[in-house]
């Protein structure tokens, strides 16, 4: 939570997955923050039965660019994220890895 800003709407998709809609953030800002969101993540270290468990995350990148709505910009976030957890997960994609 404390790496959520005020202007970041964050919920549950379903399942494993989670949206951040960052207001007023360029694109490639967005793919900051979210490297940096991923490096958190990483740093979590949960304990079962004595084993420690790591915690990994994909994240799929999407500004407005030819999307006429957010439904689209959502739509092309779950695919850049299964392209992420194609390329082995714990990874960060979006338009701009594909230019």
């Amino acid at each position: 939570k404390k790496h959520i800003t005020e202007k970041t709407i964050f919920g549950r998709l379903g399942g494993e997955e989670f949206a951040l809609v960052i207001k007023d953030t360029e694109l490639e800002a967005a793919i900051i923050k979210a490297e940096r969101l991923k490096k958190k993540i990483e740093e979590i270290e949960l304990i079962v039965d004595d084993k420690v468990l790591k915690i990994t995350a994909s994240f799929g990148v999407s500004d407005n660019q030819n999307c006429s709505n957010i439904d689209e910009m959502l739509q092309r976030a779950d695919s850049l994220l299964y392209t992420a957890k194609e390329s082995g997960r714990n990874l960060v994609r979006s338009r701009l890895n594909f230019c």
